[in-house]
């Protein structure tokens, strides 16, 4: 099995989509985090993300993005 992510959008600027490990959404900084209140739309596995989300987690443990939702498609 590999590991878990989620996706979060913000509930108070709808076009904020946010992939994190799931369960760290508390070990981000304070100015992501502050960017919420954060709602989970959807997870899945980390192999199954398209590349670039999958090296923003690796370098930096998320990937903020700033896309209306029909547009925002994490999964290769």
């Amino acid at each position: 099995m590999t590991e878990p992510y989620e996706v979060l959008r913000s509930v108070s600027d709808k076009k904020f989509h946010l992939i994190v490990r799931e369960g760290g959404l508390a070990t981000l900084p304070n100015d992501v985090r502050n960017r919420g209140p954060w709602q989970v739309i959807g997870r899945g596995e980390v192999t199954r993300l398209r590349p670039v989300y999958r090296l923003a987690l690796a370098q930096d443990g998320y990937c903020l993005e700033y896309t209306e939702l029909a547009t925002f498609k994490p999964e290769a």
